[in-house]
């Protein structure tokens, strides 16, 4: 009588598991593509995308922090941005048509920023560009920069 291995089914069944789940994944990866839906913001603090800069490239994040009008940096609070304290801020930097409107629409003070963190490819820094949506903290919270579709990046961030 031949041998029979008991544990082929179950091996067949992993294998086929496996390949069903890299089909969903494959799937919903596309889905969300063909929809058009972005992909999730990291909602960060601002003292961990400092510290972490490397974690975030190139992913979307929501970053709070006090914008100074006339300055492209997003500072940690009223204080650092005060004393210019860059050690504790991160460039804003987009190169959009209607990048201006976000330091002409938006007041001085604590704003919630969503954009994607980008290297500056000459220093290895990085910044937060391709900004989407800005958030202004102050009452009455409300959006005071928001990108336009069709407001593509004049050159590579």
């Amino acid at each position: 009588m031949p041998k029979t291995n008991s544990k082929m089914p179950v091996r067949i069944l992993s294998l086929f598991a496996l390949v069903a789940l890299f089909a969903l994944v494959l799937g919903l990866t596309n889905w969300r593509s063909l929809t058009g839906s972005p992909e999730p913001a990291y909602a960060v603090s601002l003292v961990n995308l400092i510290a972490s800069t490397n974690h975030y490239a190139g992913k979307r994040v929501r970053v709070s922090g006090f914008l100074v009008k006339g300055d492209q940096h997003l500072f940690l609070t009223r204080d650092h941005a005060e004393i210019m304290d860059y050690m504790s801020a991160i460039p804003l930097i987009d190169h959009t048509p209607t990048a201006s409107q976000i330091l002409s629409n938006c007041p001085d003070g604590y704003v919630s920023v969503t954009g994607r963190m980008v290297s500056l490819e000459s220093s290895g820094r990085y910044h937060l560009g391709q900004i989407e949506k800005v958030l202004s903290e102050r009452e009455p919270i409300h959006i005071c920069y928001e990108r336009e579709e069709s407001a593509a990046p004049l050159s590579n961030e």
